[in-house]
C-alpha cells in the first residue's frame, strides 16, 4: 500500500488528503487550517479586531462653581469638566438649584432671591442612556447695606487765618502815628471770633442717636419675579419682565435693605391705575397688553422711605382662565 501511495501523483495526494480532512474537520476554518499544516493549501488567519472601550460605564458628572454668593448676585456653574466613558459622549446636562428652579446646558447662571444654604445638583446623561449625578452646596448671604452718604464724613474747611493789624512802625517817616487809635485793632483781634464755626460744626456728632446709621433712609429693591412658574431675574435694574395678559406675576421685594430703623411697610403700584397691594411679596396679573411700570415703596419706623421700579411688557394672547 505504501508503494502505491509513493507512486501516486501529487494531484492524487491532494484529492485524498482533502477528502479525509473534509470528513474529519467539516467545511469550517479548522479544515482549511489543517490543510495548511499539511502543506497542501496556504492558510491566512484574519487578524483579531481590536476591542473598543467599555460603553457600559456611566459618565462622570463634575460641577465647577462657587460655594458662596449673595442675594441678587448671578452665580455661574459649569459642567465642562464632566467626562464620558470611551466610545460614548454626554448628550444632556440637567441642573437643579435647590430653590425649586431648574436649567439645562453645559454652562448655566442662577440668581438666588433669598439667603440660605442651597444644594446644586447636576445630572449628566450619555448617548447610551447611562447617567451620573454630582451635588454641590452653595451658601447665599444677605449682602452688605449701602454705605452712608459721603457728605456725612466730609470735614468742614477751616476758616482763613486772621489778617494781622497794621504795624504802626510802617508809617511814613517823620510822621508819628496817633497812639490813641493804633491799639484799637489789637484790642479786638479776629482770632477771638474765627473759632466760632469750629465750635458749632461738631454739634451733629455730639448728639447721640439710637442705633447705627440713624437718619438713613431704607433702600427699596425688586430682586426678581416669577412669571407663571418661570424664573425671570430683574437684578440689576434695567431688565424687562415679559408676560401675557392674565398671566400671574409674583413680585419679590424682600431683598430691600433697612436704613436707620426697620422697614414697616411695603406698598406696590402696577402702572395701570390699580394700587393697594402691600407686603414683601405680591402677585398681580395685567388684564391688557401694554408697557407698564411696577413700583415698590418701602417705609421705615422713622417715616423715611425709598422707591424702586421694574418695567413690565405685556403682550401676546391672554392666558386661558382655569375652569
Amino acid at each position: 500500500m505504501r508503494d502505491v501511495w509513493d507512486q501516486s501523483s501529487t494531484t492524487t495526494r491532494v484529492v485524498v488528503v482533502a477528502a479525509i480532512a473534509s470528513i474529519v474537520c467539516g467545511l469550517g476554518m479548522l479544515c482549511v487550517f489543517g490543510l495548511g499544516l499539511l502543506g497542501v493549501l496556504p492558510v491566512s488567519v484574519p487578524p483579531t479586531p481590536a476591542v473598543s472601550g467599555d460603553s457600559d460605564q456611566p459618565p462622570t458628572a463634575v460641577i465647577n462653581g462657587p460655594t458662596q454668593a449673595e442675594v441678587g448676585q448671578p452665580v455661574a456653574f459649569s459642567a465642562s469638566a464632566s467626562t464620558a466613558a470611551e466610545g460614548s459622549h454626554p448628550v444632556a446636562f440637567g441642573w437643579t438649584f435647590g430653590d425649586g428652579t431648574t436649567a439645562s446646558g453645559v454652562d448655566v447662571s442662577h440668581i438666588y432671591a433669598n439667603p440660605g444654604l442651597y444644594e446644586v445638583s447636576l445630572t449628566v446623561t450619555d448617548d447610551k442612556g447611562w447617567s451620573d449625578v454630582a451635588v454641590q452646596q452653595v451658601q447665599i448671604g444677605v449682602g452688605q447695606p449701602a454705605a452712608p452718604p459721603a457728605e456725612a464724613t466730609t470735614p468742614i474747611p477751616e476758616p482763613p487765618p486772621a489778617t494781622p493789624a497794621p504795624d504802626p512802625t510802617t508809617a511814613v517817616p517823620g510822621t508819628a502815628p496817633p497812639e490813641a487809635t493804633t491799639p484799637a485793632p489789637e484790642t479786638t483781634p479776629t482770632e477771638a471770633t474765627t473759632p466760632a464755626p469750629e465750635a458749632t460744626t461738631p454739634a451733629p456728632e455730639a448728639t447721640p442717636t439710637s442705633g447705627p446709621g440713624a437718619g438713613e433712609a431704607p433702600t427699596a429693591l425688586i430682586i426678581a419675579v416669577v412669571v407663571d412658574g418661570e424664573f425671570q431675574a430683574i437684578f440689576p435694574p434695567g431688565q424687562i419682565i415679559v408676560a401675557k395678559p392674565g398671566q400671574p406675576i409674583e413680585f419679590d421685594g424682600a431683598g430691600s435693605q433697612p436704613g436707620s430703623s426697620e422697614i414697616l411697610s411695603y406698598d406696590w403700584t402696577f402702572g395701570d391705575g390699580v394700587s393697594g397691594a402691600t407686603g414683601p411679596m405680591v402677585s398681580f396679573a395685567y388684564a391688557s397688553p401694554g408697557n407698564y411700570t411696577a413700583s415698590l415703596t418701602v417705609t421705615d419706623a422713622n417715616g423715611m422711605s425709598d422707591t424702586a421700579t421694574a418695567e413690565v411688557q405685556v403682550a401676546g394672547e391672554a392666558q386661558p382662565t382655569p375652569e
